[in-house]
């Protein structure tokens, strides 16, 4: 009897290790190293996101301009989990691997002020995690300014949408 516990321990561990091999090998896809991976570059934004980056940043001089900014990168959970600092929760993730388009920041202390929105889409999937990505950001104070890639606005336009849209969001503050 002893006999047959031994050697199901033994084929247990071995099947564990096994298991964790293969998991390994489909997690990397058969090699850790990173020279395994072949990549290709590709520009930081596609065209439309490229004209609308340069006609921001004339609009908005004197301002500084960030394309493609992670949200974790301007604003922290203050609600939705059991400690503040905790980074495991509901409001930590509910941001975590999301980006917005462009924000527009003072220059000397690069505070962001507002995020300037490209539409490239009409998915409703994509709407609706926009919406999520605005109400947050809404939440720390900055506004969320979205154009078409269909629209054409001018210099004017643009620099008039964000400064109002800081305005009253300075406003709302108070």
């Amino acid at each position: 009897m002893n006999d047959i516990v031994g050697l199901a321990i033994i084929f247990i561990a071995i099947g564990a290790l096994a298991m964790t091999f293969l998991w390994k090998q489909i997690k990397t896809g058969g090699d850790a190293s990173p020279a395994a991976y072949k990549y290709q570059a590709k520009p930081l934004l596609e065209q439309g996101e490229s004209e609308f980056f340069l006609k921001l940043k004339e609009a908005m001089h004197g301002y500084e301009i960030f394309p493609r900014v992670a949200m974790l990168s301007f604003l922290r959970p203050t609600r939705g989990g059991a400690k503040k600092d905790d980074a495991n929760t509901p409001a930590f993730n509910a941001i975590a691997r999301k980006r917005v388009g462009f924000v527009v920041c003072k220059p000397d202390t690069l505070q962001v002020l507002a995020i300037a929105e490209l539409d490239c889409s009409k998915n409703a999937q994509q709407r609706r995690e926009a919406s999520w990505r605005d109400m947050g950001a809404a939440s720390a104070g900055i506004p969320t300014i979205r154009w078409t890639a269909a629209e054409s606005p001018t210099l004017d336009s643009i620099r008039s949408a964000i400064l109002n849209a800081i305005t009253d969001s300075k406003r709302a503050a108070q």
